[in-house]
């Protein structure tokens, strides 16, 4: 006896499981799971040559293949025969194609520099960060340990002078109203001119003119007493 499916495997409103293509299998494979097996491999290498460097910022793999040809005005033409992008996956060369504006802007821009012929990674890296053109796939580099974020590094290494410029500041501060209670016992008050006056000796010294101890010394005295 042949059993007959339920009617709902009939109905109209029953979503349509449709097959994606190769490209849209390999969008959703690498979304889903973050795949970027060659990005890991090019990190891999202590340098990268320009060549490498540009094409891997731009979204290609150094693995793609490009075509030139010379056009009857004896323009150069590019275009790509070969489509792997920066993550390893091969892709629909048309794609290809609308990546080679940004590498040319890559490639000009780098031009207009110094550079050496082989650099780090984080060279590239940086150097496209500082001119506000990082790859598209930066944030990957930085949760993955490949790339500290300059910006970050940057805000970093602010918190560390202002807290050495304070650990300074209220330093100096102590030393000075130590100086004036051994010199002064029985005056609260710090007389700034008469410690300028003892630091003549020092007279010479990166930091330690009459100019700038009248532009310092009150700020560190200020902090100590106010603590």
């Amino acid at each position: 006896m042949t059993s007959t499916p339920p009617k709902k495997y009939f109905s109209p409103n029953r979503p349509v499981e449709t097959k994606l293509s190769l490209e849209e299998s390999l969008i959703k494979i690498e979304q889903e799971f973050e795949i970027a097996t060659s990005l890991h491999y090019w990190f891999k290498h202590d340098t990268w040559s320009v060549q490498e460097g540009l094409m891997l910022l731009a979204g290609f793999s150094p693995k793609t293949i490009f075509e030139e040809r010379v056009s009857t005005s004896g323009e150069k033409l590019r275009s790509v025969r070969v489509f792997i992008r920066a993550n390893g996956f091969e892709s629909d060369p048309d794609l290809g194609n609308q990546l080679l504006g940004p590498l040319e802007m890559y490639e000009r821009i780098w031009k207009s520099g110094e550079h050496p012929e082989k650099s780090k990674p984080e060279y590239y890296l940086s150097w496209a960060q500082r001119k506000g053109i990082p790859p598209l796939w930066l944030g990957w580099a930085i949760d993955n340990g490949y790339y500290a974020d300059s910006t970050t590094v940057d805000s970093t290494e602010e918190q560390l002078n202002k807290k050495l410029e304070s650990t300074y500041i209220h330093l100096i501060g102590a030393l000075c109203q130590l100086l004036w209670q051994k010199k002064e016992p029985d005056k609260i008050k710090i007389n700034i001119s008469k410690i300028i006056e003892d630091l003549a000796i020092y007279k010479g010294f990166p930091g330690l003119s009459e100019r700038n101890l009248k532009d310092k010394l009150p700020k560190c005295i200020k902090a100590i007493q106010s603590s």
